[in-house]
C-alpha cells in the first residue's frame, strides 16, 4: 500500500505513480487526476484514475497496489505479471497541489 497525504491548491492537478513489479519487469503507471472519470481506464500507458479530495483540505489517499497492478494488467489483457513485491520507482506532482508526506506498508490501516 502506497499512502499519500496531500491537498488540492488548484482547478486541475494529478499524482502519477510509477511501478514495477521487480527488478528486469515492466513499468506501470498510475496516473491520479482531478478531471478523469469514476471509471479506470488505461490511457497513454498509464492506469488513469481519479484523484479524490477537497480543495484546501488535506486527503490522505490509499494506493492499493496489488490491485492496481491487476487491475492494470487485466485491462491490457496481459498475464505476464511476474510475482512479488511492488516497487515505487517515482511519483510526480502536477499543477497547484502540496504534499506533506508519502509513504509505503504492507497492511492496509
Amino acid at each position: 500500500y502506497i499512502y499519500i497525504q496531500y491537498r488540492i491548491d488548484g482547478e486541475r492537478c494529478s499524482i502519477e505513480l510509477e511501478l514495477s513489479r521487480g527488478i528486469g519487469s515492466q513499468n506501470f503507471r498510475l496516473a491520479l487526476s482531478t478531471t478523469a472519470k469514476e471509471i479506470p481506464v488505461v490511457r497513454g500507458g498509464a492506469l488513469c484514475l481519479h484523484l479524490p479530495g477537497t480543495r484546501a483540505k488535506w486527503t490522505t489517499l490509499v494506493v492499493d497496489t496489488e490491485s492496481a497492478a491487476e487491475c492494470y494488467t487485466e485491462a491490457l489483457r496481459q498475464s505476464r505479471a511476474t510475482p512479488g513485491s511492488i516497487i515505487l520507482r517515482a511519483v510526480t506532482f502536477r499543477a497547484k497541489l502540496s504534499m506533506r508526506c508519502i509513504w509505503s506498508s504492507n497492511a492496509n490501516y
